[in-house]
């Protein structure tokens, strides 16, 4: 139970942190900027220090999700008054129990190469960032899901953290509890989605522009 308030009380503290950055930070742009770029669409922003990594699971920190929080989109986000809105998923349904959670991918949501965003991606980049090789100082976010944990730890096996492409556009999501701040907690960047496709062909599919694959606004 201890281990289990620790990461509550740190993740609550991520949300709040996440929630201002997103909102204060994301889609900013100046209208003299506007003006000049004549509808095309731009946006600058003064980060003050090099982000540690546009990897989702890697660029844990402020200085990343600025630009994260522009290139990619998770299945939520959080709105101005800090609850959770509806991103890249459409809708959720939510267990009696309050432990499983459905997330419907909305159909026109793609990734910038031209690819569909699937549930896929979701499950690839969840497992991803629980995995232990993966090494990300965000893993624990990822405690809350049933297997999570145990797999994070070297105690369980991928296959048996809770988190499934029902199909295309569905993903299933089993906790280890119920969690009243999940839907907030998925909008942090840590749990944006990967392309897989893209990531398995290029592991540093991440590190250049041209190489970079988002499904945010830029």
């Amino acid at each position: 139970m201890k281990r289990l308030a620790s990461v509550l009380a740190a993740a609550f503290a991520i949300i709040l942190l996440f929630g201002c950055t997103a909102n204060e930070q994301a889609g900013q742009e100046t209208k003299k900027k506007a003006k000049e770029t004549a509808g095309e669409q731009v946006l600058r922003l003064n980060n003050e220090n090099e982000p540690t990594s546009f990897d989702p699971p890697i660029g844990f920190n402020n200085v990343s999700w600025q630009a994260l929080n522009n290139l990619m989109e998770g299945l939520t986000r959080l709105g101005a008054d800090h609850e959770p809105e509806a991103a890249s998923a459409e809708k959720w349904n939510i267990s009696d129990d309050g432990k499983t959670y459905t997330f419907t991918i909305r159909d026109d949501a793609k990734w910038s190469n031209g690819d569909p965003l699937t549930a896929g991606d979701f499950e690839y980049a969840w497992k991803r960032l629980l995995d232990p090789k993966t090494g990300s100082s965000a893993a624990f976010l990822g405690y809350f899901i049933e297997g999570g944990e145990a797999f994070n730890s070297g105690k369980g096996a991928k296959d048996d953290v809770k988190v499934k492409a029902v199909d295309e556009k569905t993903l299933k999501v089993t906790l280890e509890s119920p969690q009243q701040s999940f839907l907030s907690i998925v909008a942090n960047p840590a749990f944006f989605p990967v392309p897989q496709k893209v990531a398995e062909k290029n592991p540093k599919w991440h590190e250049e522009a041209a190489t970079f694959v988002g499904n945010g606004p830029f």
